[in-house]
């Protein structure tokens, strides 16, 4: 799990252009978009900033969890 969360941690802020260089694996990226797209439910951007368990959030950069801060 940690490793999903990471990824999608790397593509917001890849997208948010808060990344100096291109740390994002994009085929991993791309498979990601793929996925969701696949779906068609919700884009990847939709579902960590709506879905993704509060708990997780923290991980991803300025909103805390149930356990505190990051």
């Amino acid at each position: 799990m940690e490793g999903v969360v990471g990824l999608l941690r790397k593509m917001k802020n890849a997208k948010e252009g808060r990344v100096r260089d291109n740390v994002v694996p994009t085929a991993e990226a791309r498979r990601v978009e793929e996925l969701f797209k696949a779906l068609g439910r919700m884009s990847w951007e939709s579902f960590v900033q709506h879905r993704l368990p509060e708990d997780l959030k923290g991980s991803l950069g300025g909103v805390e969890g149930p356990g505190g801060g990051v």
